[in-house]
């Protein structure tokens, strides 16, 4: 059985928020191939007359090993950052957040001065993630929610906001499963054990179809995946 991949919507402006400290090289997507051991890099270039400090997220920490992951780039200079999957593989569903920081010297800024930092205080650029040429820039589809259909009660309008956080949560979780599954019935059927299970093919896309329109609704409510270190 081959897992669908589907198109994720482009990130909105608060996603893309543009960096006056540093470039990017890619400004805004990796590509990465299919499998594992995939290799991708990413060059910060410090556009200013000081220091700026660095440090990369990601929300799949497994899937990635980032080298390196913190540090200080000079005045006007450049530092090439690797980024290399594991035996996990990238999904188009993955995000990197790169933060920068003003800084005073070369020396590394500590964990609990990164722990400290408030958004007024560091400037963020997202980079999005395209499998095989799928994901990332290539993403076309768009949700766009009316606004003539939504309430004006403010109580009304968080009532409804909670319980779509809910249900997408609840989507994520369902998906998460079913995704485990499907790997696990794949496995199976490789090895010639099993009768596929009680999951059929059209079960299994129409999970896929619901985790992707899941991913497309959350940043128009507001709704970002944890971005861990």
């Amino acid at each position: 059985l081959k897992e669908p991949r589907f198109l994720c919507t482009t990130p909105s402006p608060a996603m893309s928020r543009k960096l006056n400290l540093v470039r990017l090289d890619p400004p805004k997507q990796l590509d990465f191939g299919s499998g594992d051991q995939q290799v991708q890099t990413v060059t910060i270039t410090n556009v200013t007359d000081g220091y700026v400090a660095f440090k990369v997220k990601t929300t799949a920490p497994s899937s990635y090993i980032v080298r390196p992951s913190t540090g200080v780039v000079s005045a006007k200079g450049t530092q090439t950052v690797q980024i290399q999957t594991t035996s996990k593989g990238a999904d188009t569903n993955d995000r990197f957040l790169v933060q920068t920081l003003p800084h005073t010297s070369a020396e590394l800024v500590t964990k609990e001065r990164w722990a400290t930092v408030t958004k007024e205080e560091t400037q963020e650029l997202r980079l999005s993630v395209c499998v095989d040429g799928v994901g990332g820039e290539s993403r076309s589809s768009k949700v766009v929610v009316p606004e003539k259909n939504l309430p004006s009660d403010p109580k009304e309008l968080k009532r409804l906001y909670d319980e779509s956080v809910s249900q997408a949560l609840a989507m994520e979780q369902t998906k998460k499963t079913l995704h485990q599954k499907h790997t696990e019935l794949k496995a199976n059927v490789e090895s010639g054990r099993g009768d596929g299970g009680s999951f059929s093919t059209a079960h299994l896309a129409v999970a896929f179809l619901a985790g992707a329109a899941l991913m497309q609704v959350l940043p128009f409510l507001g709704v970002e995946l944890p971005l861990l270190v």
